[in-house]
């Protein structure tokens, strides 16, 4: 029930150093997200809305809210309910088992007791997003959750993650966040034939979400990428994506001049043939075939990889959340 309140909600998302944390756990190669969630190297990411480290104000709200510190230094509600929590975390990740134990410190700084659970990931799904509907409720006070690079890539990722229609839209809504704000503003944002007036309601749903505190989103992991110049030399790397799927390798003439398409409205011609992207079909076959078996001996060996012409820039995987 705790959880329940905004406040404590706030409290544990400014108790967070997340900056230190994205950059032990991700060796200096991560990017804090945003409080909204997307990168902020993604075009629609909201500017400037982050999570602000600040122990001393979630102490103070605390107390103003009525949390004293117990005995143990533990928070607890004037019923003398303590501020304690599991924290579940996936048992085969590392990096969310460290991030776990880092950020249950943090917290117990300003009296909130955050007990680490390493789990199976079986388990850990089980209790967060039960057969992956969110209408099927969800049983856990605290989790770390690793999304893929889904709802970073597509930008219409984000009502599934706040609308409260479980059953519907909002079927990956893993938090439970309800909000009768939110269900009108997803609406204009799917629907409107008006791109200013969906951007208005994209950014306001992030305003929305980054006060009420349904999640702490964290961070999202670098990577690095080699790949063959010679083979994708019309490479471009997306801000905040990376190499992710088969368009990661277009060359810039296929994408970059694309027509924005309104409701009601249909492209004349194809954007493009499949003759004029090679590269695609190549790129895909990369990245999903099994490795080839080296040749015969009678085969003559196959030429060594140029070197890039420049350095790829590093990439960036799921976001990481805190779930509240």
């Amino acid at each position: 029930p705790t959880l329940s309140d905004k406040v404590v909600r706030q409290a544990i998302a400014h108790a967070i150093d997340i900056d230190k944390l994205t950059d032990l756990i991700t060796l200096e190669t991560g990017t804090k997200l945003t409080a909204g969630y997307p990168h902020p190297d993604l075009w629609w990411a909201p500017e400037g809305l982050y999570h602000t480290y600040d122990p001393e104000l979630a102490n103070q709200m605390l107390d103003e809210a009525g949390y004293t510190p117990g005995d143990d230094g533990i928070r607890v509600t004037p019923d003398g309910e303590r501020l304690s929590y599991q924290l579940i975390a996936d048992a085969n990740s590392p990096s969310e088992v460290r991030s776990a134990e880092l950020i249950a410190g943090m917290l117990a700084e300003v009296g909130i007791e955050a007990v680490p659970d390493a789990m199976d990931i079986e388990s850990g799904v089980e209790k967060v997003w039960p057969e992956y509907s969110a209408a099927n409720g969800r049983d856990y006070d605290l989790s770390l959750w690793l999304w893929s690079n889904y709802p970073m890539i597509n930008r219409w990722a984000t009502p599934m993650l706040y609308d409260p229609r479980f059953d519907s839209v909002g079927w990956a809504n893993i938090s439970g966040y309800v909000n009768p704000d939110i269900e009108p503003l997803v609406d204009t944002f799917l629907s409107s034939p008006d791109l200013e007036a969906q951007r208005e309601a994209e950014l306001e749903l992030f305003n929305i979400v980054a006060e009420d505190v349904p999640f702490v989103p964290l961070f999202a992991p670098g990577g690095a990428f080699a790949f063959r110049n010679d083979k994708y030399a019309d490479y471009q790397y997306k801000l905040g994506v990376g190499i992710h799927n088969r368009w990661t390798f277009l060359p810039e003439s296929a994408w970059k001049d694309v027509p924005v398409v309104t409701a009601g409205e249909a492209v004349a011609e194809p954007i493009m043939e499949a003759t004029e992207a090679p590269q695609a079909t190549e790129a895909l076959q990369a990245t999903e075939a099994p490795a080839p078996t080296a040749p015969p001996a009678t085969e003559p060996a196959a030429e060594p990889a140029q070197e890039p012409a420049q350095e790829p820039a590093p990439a960036s995987g799921g976001p990481n959340w805190l779930l509240i």
